[in-house]
């Protein structure tokens, strides 16, 4: 049977998830090093421009910024969030594909690496008599609202996918129509300007199916969640998912 791909052919792999994991658990670190330099950077233009601070000045500066950070305000809790639901959403896309992923198993593994962290601010603010813990507790909450919307968010992609793969079915029709044959690839030119992967760049997969009274069909697929495979036949309007 002629094989016709566009991308790669491999499943989501292992490398990914593992990224994602050790990404979900130094995403505070990292936030908190960027603010850092960033505070630092907006405290030191305007003093160096106009006021040009003596090396004597320059330590209060320094430690203002870490106050900023230790003890974070509304603004800097803000900036904090928007970073990690955006990480905790990517981390349960990413964790949901592959299969035998039962019992909502992507957010314990999200989960775990927050609670770690919500351990260890509390240890280090009784120690330093810091404010770490607003951001484990702010990352806590976060995390409770993306579990609660995944499901959508999920739907939304599945549903997008399907109308995609339906787009790309009709192109294949028209393909054949115009020259009178089916293409052999998706990597054609004439399909630069449909879709040809799914969210989150999942590609499509093509390949010729069978011969229908001397009319040859054909199929196109992709990866879904759960390691299911979502495959739209031509001589159907409904999609098929197997594992």
């Amino acid at each position: 049977m002629a094989l016709a791909q566009c991308g790669r052919t491999e499943r989501p792999s292992t490398f990914y998830l593992l990224f994602c994991f050790s990404f979900v658990l130094t995403v505070h670190l990292k936030v908190c090093v960027l603010l850092k330099f960033l505070l630092l950077y907006l405290n030191r233009l305007p003093a160096e421009g106009i006021l040009k601070p003596t090396l004597r000045q320059r330590p209060d500066v320094n430690c203002n910024t870490m106050n900023m950070l230790t003890k974070p305000g509304p603004f800097i809790l803000f900036l904090y969030g928007l970073t990690v639901v955006l990480a905790i959403l990517y981390a349960f896309y990413r964790l949901s594909l592959p299969f035998f992923n039962i019992f909502q198993s992507e957010a314990l593994k999200v989960l775990a690496p927050l609670f770690i962290f919500l351990v260890f601010t509390f240890y280090i603010d009784a120690k330093r008599k810091t404010q770490l813990k607003r951001y484990s507790i702010l990352a806590i909450i976060l995390f409770i609202c993306s579990l609660i919307i995944n499901p959508s968010i999920k739907t939304f992609i599945v549903k997008d996918t399907e109308m995609r793969g339906e787009k790309l079915v009709k192109a294949i029709r028209n393909y054949k129509l115009k020259f009178g044959f089916l293409p052999k690839s998706l990597d054609e030119p004439f399909f630069n300007d449909y879709p040809t992967t799914a969210l989150i760049h999942r590609p499509f997969y093509y390949h010729f199916d069978k011969v229908i009274n001397n009319d040859t069909t054909f199929i196109i697929y992709t990866y879904s969640f759960d390691g299911l495979k979502a495959i739209l036949r031509s001589n159907s309007i409904n999609w098929y998912y197997s594992d």
